[in-house]
């Protein structure tokens, strides 16, 4: 995994809330950046001591916790655990102005996101960590966008601004278009779910199945046409005889995907849904036979 997977260009972003105000603020004299400046005084002192460097540099962590955990670095992944468990509660105990409350509540919600994707790479389920890093650049663009209405709103930082509407913001709006779309994500995430679903049933074992399935999912290979062992293997063998077959995936709702496996008007359907962070079968929407 490439060290700038899932960061567009740390270099990029050269806009610091904390320190742009009062520089803004001295050199333009305008009264509303003035009392801007007094109003985030308080606050900027509180989260100058829970912050180093830029808030996405926490997108460049989790490519090292994953850099650490494949090469079993425990002390190098605990330090970034501490480093990114550290933020949420050190926010939450911030009290911000009126006019940072928006942004606040968009600060811990991105902080929020990246610790939840954090959980989920120390959870070893690769399968989804595409689709976590997408909440945490949705969460960034939010942030982003609320610096750009309190800075546009108050007349400051006109540059900032600028680079915010050319650079920032289109930057990160087009990661999420492209790479972190959902049709690029169906590509590869799920492409993975498929592969290992084939892989255990093409084993005949269904109890080694079990833990890759849902209740409904397990059911409803256990029940097809009548709950006989015999009807299950029918089954089994007729599904095996699809890996080689184009599989079309499409976004039910969020953690529910469809695969719509052969030809012709009505294909086979099969559900998996996301069970506490990882995909598991959820049964036979439609079974054409062969």
């Amino acid at each position: 995994m490439k060290k700038n997977e899932f960061v567009y260009i740390s270099a990029l972003v050269v806009l610091m809330m904390f320190a742009l105000a009062p520089a803004v603020c001295l050199a333009q004299g305008l009264s509303a950046c003035e009392e801007w400046q007094i109003s985030i005084s308080e606050y900027e002192k509180q989260a100058d001591v829970i912050f180093d460097g830029k808030p996405e540099d926490m997108l460049v962590a989790l490519q090292d916790i994953i850099e650490a955990q494949e090469g079993e670095d425990a002390q190098a992944l605990k330090e970034l655990e501490d480093v990114i468990r550290g933020k949420v509660p050190a926010l939450s105990k911030i009290t911000p102005p009126d006019v940072l409350k928006g942004f606040h509540g968009r600060l811990i919600k991105y902080y929020s996101e990246i610790e939840n994707t954090a959980n989920v790479i120390l959870g070893g389920d690769a399968q989804i960590i595409s689709t976590h890093m997408r909440k945490c650049y949705r969460a960034l663009l939010e942030y982003y966008r609320e610096l750009h209405s309190i800075l546009t709103a108050i007349s400051c930082g006109d540059g900032d601004v600028e680079a915010l509407e050319n650079k920032i913001i289109p930057e990160i709006e087009e990661i999420l278009e492209t790479r972190l779309s959902d049709a690029a994500i169906l590509e590869v995430v799920y492409a993975k779910v498929w592969t290992a679903f084939l892989g255990t049933l093409m084993s005949g074992d269904l109890e080694k199945f079990g833990p890759l399935s849902t209740e409904k999912g397990y059911a409803s290979l256990r029940e097809w046409k009548k709950p006989s062992e015999a009807e299950v293997e029918v089954l089994l063998s007729l599904l095996m005889t699809l890996g080689g077959q184009e599989v079309r995936w499409k976004n039910v709702s969020e953690g529910k995907v469809r695969a719509s496996v052969g030809e012709g008007r009505k294909p086979s359907v099969l559900e998996f849904i996301n069970v506490e962070g990882a995909w598991k079968f959820n049964g036979l929407i439609h079974w054409k036979r062969p």
